[in-house]
């Protein structure tokens, strides 16, 4: 019997927003694109090791952080509607 390979959650992900944003691009244009997101969400990755306090529940630091960083993306979200850079 062998394992199944692992979710790639982050690549299942960048394959949506491709979709959902740019739909037919250029091989260049998505490799850039892939880098760039990759690097994004590898950013968040190590701010939030850095950051979260150890344990096995959250704590109330913790979910203030989860807090801070989605409104930042959801207040990103809202720029790229109204057409900001």
């Amino acid at each position: 019997m062998t394992n199944p390979a692992p979710r790639r959650f982050l690549h299942e992900e960048f394959q949506k927003f491709c979709l959902a944003c740019f739909g037919d691009i250029s091989e260049g244009q998505y490799t850039d694109l892939r880098r760039t997101f990759m690097g994004g969400a590898a950013a968040v990755f190590g701010f939030l090791m850095r950051e979260i306090e150890p344990g096995e529940e959250p704590s109330e630091a913790d979910l203030a952080l989860v807090r801070s960083l989605q409104d930042e993306l959801l207040d990103f979200n809202e720029a790229v509607k109204r057409g900001e850079k």
